[in-house]
């Protein structure tokens, strides 16, 4: 795993968000809980600390969550990453992904793998720092 600066747990225990080593935002989601407009909201304001407003890159794990209405708008008004990877296993996954990426000028890839965004998202996280 790879070095942790800074971690958070977040959103009643729904979230882990983790500055790592590499320059790289890393929110991972647990399994199958539904994702509130609030827990975006609290996931936002927690990384604008990790980062101390700094645009770096951000790698999320998507692992089956619902996204209640309102987390998109609020997500895309809150956090501006320099890329996004989103690593996900099912369908849902990459409607969700697919969804969150539409009208952005964020560049936003989505993986199965984490070693295949962490690859993709290195180039990002370099030009950050």
């Amino acid at each position: 795993m790879e070095d942790t600066v800074k971690e958070f747990c977040l959103a009643s225990g729904k979230a882990t968000l983790r500055l790592d080593a590499a320059g790289v935002l890393h929110l991972i989601w647990a399994t199958n809980v539904p994702i509130l407009a609030a827990d975006a909201m609290e996931v936002a304001a927690a990384s604008r600390e990790l980062t101390e407003g700094r645009v770096i890159a951000l790698l999320v794990e998507a692992n089956g969550n619902h996204l209640a209405s309102g987390v998109r708008q609020h997500a895309l008004s809150s956090v501006s990453p320099s890329a996004v990877a989103i690593v996900g296993a099912t369908s849902i996954d990459r409607v969700q992904a697919a969804r969150m990426g539409r009208n952005s000028d964020i560049p936003q890839a989505y993986f199965n793998s984490r070693e295949s965004a962490r690859e993709w998202l290195a180039g990002f996280a370099r030009a950050d720092n």
